[in-house]
């Protein structure tokens, strides 16, 4: 019997590094299974599909396909892009076992905020502009919707909760090795993941100067290493301010979506085999 085929299709910001990194790349160095990052430009090549083929066609041991973007980015892919891409992989691999991470709304909204300051230089962004340039989150994590969309493409759909990495990363690690096929193996996670609040409030507010360094300089130090001397000077002196600094502010500003997430909840309950409510989605009486 050919072993199964396995998409890792995200979300982007839920557990995704973790699966690939910790688990998928211990039980590939293992030979376990056959792990791949897959990359959507190349899928939708045929040429790199067929260079691929290689991949696809063995079946002696569990395959396993893993690219968060397969579920659509949260910077602007629109529902019928998040189809295409349904679509796309059906068509090369009808066959798979999806495997879906999901993450609370609001926590999810935050930890693209802070992730989008942080990570550029040029940012200031304020989560209220946040808010108003991403008005398309409100569709994209209507979590219910996602889930039929892979469900009405493919037989095996098994969604997780980003939570359960967080409140019990064994029990996480064995849903997702069950949901691969393979025997239980334990990754490391890294306590104190995400960016506080004090740094994002402070890389906002010296954004504009590393702008003016950056201009200054004629690109000539690049943005990387500019972000790289950040996080080594400034970020030990913002961790002795006083606080733990991990309040979102981001709530205030999508709290407008509560009642389409919170029914999208409500309509996940009998799509999926555990209840979002015990894990801290809003669902609606």
């Amino acid at each position: 019997m050919p072993h199964p085929f396995v998409i890792h299709v995200g979300y982007p910001k839920s557990a995704s590094t973790y699966i690939q990194r910790q688990l998928c790349k211990q039980l590939h160095s293992k030979g376990v299974i056959k792990f791949s990052f897959g990359s959507l430009t190349k899928l939708l090549n045929d040429r790199d599909c067929a260079a691929s083929e290689g991949f696809f066609a063995d079946a002696s041991l569990p395959r396993v396909l893993s690219q968060e973007k397969f579920s659509g980015v949260p910077f602007g892919d629109s529902e019928d892009r998040c189809y295409d891409i349904v679509t796309r992989l059906k068509g090369i691999i009808p066959d798979a076992r999806i495997l879906i991470v999901l993450r609370e709304q609001y926590s999810y909204c935050d930890s693209v905020y802070r992730h989008a300051v942080a990570t550029d230089i040029m940012s200031r962004l304020t989560p209220k502009r946040f808010a108003e340039r991403h008005h398309f989150l409100g569709d994209y994590l209507r979590y219910d919707v996602a889930i039929e969309r892979w469900k009405t493409q493919f037989d095996s759909v098994t969604a997780i909760p980003y939570e359960m990495l967080t409140r019990n990363s064994e029990e996480f690690d064995r849903v997702v090795c069950d949901a691969l096929g393979v025997e239980t193996v334990f990754g490391q996670r890294a306590e104190g993941v995400g960016t506080p609040l004090r740094y994002i409030t402070a890389y906002r507010l010296m954004n504009p100067l590393f702008k003016l360094f950056d201009a200054m300089t004629r690109r000539r130090v690049g943005r990387k290493r500019i972000r790289n001397y950040r996080d080594r000077y400034i970020a030990p002196v913002l961790d002795r301010l006083p606080g733990d600094g991990r309040r979102s502010d981001i709530k205030p500003f999508v709290r407008k979506w509560d009642g389409l997430w919170s029914q999208s909840n409500r309509n996940l309950r009998d799509l999926v085999d555990w209840n979002p409510s015990d894990y801290g989605y809003r669902v609606v009486s």
